[in-house]
């Protein structure tokens, strides 16, 4: 078994290899490049780093000694500029960019940039959008704009908040427009997504009953209604309140030893939402709402919540329809 960071070790003397060419990479060039990984090691560390890592490659026949320099063996060129998607007769460029570009792009996991990719990658707000694409999995090309990740970010931690993954949203740019329409739109049950002013519509015909948001349908309803001796307005429905979290554990923990679930056993989300809106549906609420008080009872260790193994035999349906993402924590069972 290779020890602990040699294989980007390995990675990072094949590259600098690669970038010196035919010229070949001295000892010191080698040295400086692992400088990178290990930015506060000695340079005795360095250099006993890169003389086992260049006993490996000299044996596996990927790297041939050229006097006092280092070059790549053809076939193992090839293949490294296949690996990192560069042409055959492409220039890899200078070790500083190619480390701050190709190198850190391999590092955090992301596909070969191309060149428009790799130019948006180099530069700060590229580097930052990607890393925050990355590590909170967001719905966006591998190197999206600053204003791509920013977007996807918003939509996702909103998403988080309410416990819907608002994949209708997810499209759009989050700004304040936007949000406001999510926000009150779902308040009063409309779940598609609408710009402020077609929102503003909406609420109005419903607010008086209006056929639709049309002002001479609106300012006939009023009349008619005015006429009638009904107030201008329909009174909003009360919305319910939400229940204690003590109360919702105990609803659900009830709900969950009638479906015959013994204490302690882990329960699919879904299945946990299905037999609490069997048995309270108020107490349940919708499964967004759900989500948000399992949430709120983790939170407060009232039970547990835990991710479904990869290697359990779970239908993908029932998978995605339990999912709750909180921040980079994923969930998928509760147990009481």
């Amino acid at each position: 078994m290779s020890e602990p960071g040699r294989p980007a070790d390995e990675t990072v003397v094949l590259c600098r290899c690669l970038v010196a060419g035919e010229q070949g990479a001295t000892g010191a060039n080698l040295r400086e490049a692992l400088k990178a990984l290990r930015p506060h090691a000695g340079q005795a560390a360095l250099e006993e780093s890169r003389e086992l890592v260049l006993r490996d490659l000299f044996q596996a026949g990927r790297v041939e000694p050229d006097g006092r320099r280092y070059t790549l063996a053809p076939s193992a060129a090839a293949a490294l500029r296949r690996e990192l998607g560069l042409g055959l007769t492409e220039s890899a460029g200078t070790w500083t960019a190619f480390r701050d570009g190709r190198l850190t792009a391999r590092a955090l996991g992301l596909p070969p940039p191309d060149a428009q990719s790799l130019r948006r990658f180099s530069q700060a707000p590229g580097l930052r959008a990607a890393i925050v694409a990355t590590a909170h999995r967001l719905p966006v090309a591998p190197y999206p704009t600053a204003t791509e990740a920013l977007d996807a970010f918003g939509w996702h931690a909103l998403s988080q908040v309410l416990g819907d993954p608002l994949d209708d949203w997810r499209g759009l740019a989050f700004g304040r427009g936007a949000v406001v329409a999510c926000l009150l739109g779902r308040d009063v049950g409309i779940t598609e997504p609408l710009t402020p002013a077609k929102l503003l519509a909406r609420l109005a015909a419903a607010a008086v009953g209006a056929p639709g948001p049309d002002p001479r349908a609106l300012r006939a309803t009023i009349l008619r209604r005015w006429r009638a001796g009904e107030p201008p307005a329909l009174a909003p429905v009360p919305r319910a309140p939400a229940p204690k979290v003590e109360s919702f554990t105990e609803a659900l923990r009830m709900a969950l030893r009638g479906d015959g679930a013994p204490a302690g056993t882990l329960v699919l989300i879904s299945d946990a939402y299905a037999a609490l809106a069997r048995r309270d549906p108020t107490a349940a609420g919708d499964l967004p709402t759900f989500k948000r008080r399992l949430l709120a009872a983790a939170r407060e260790r009232k039970l547990e919540l835990s991710r479904a193994d990869l290697a359990e035999a779970v239908d993908p349906g029932e998978l995605r329809r339990s999912e709750i993402r909180d921040l980079i924590a994923t969930f998928h069972y509760v147990r009481l």
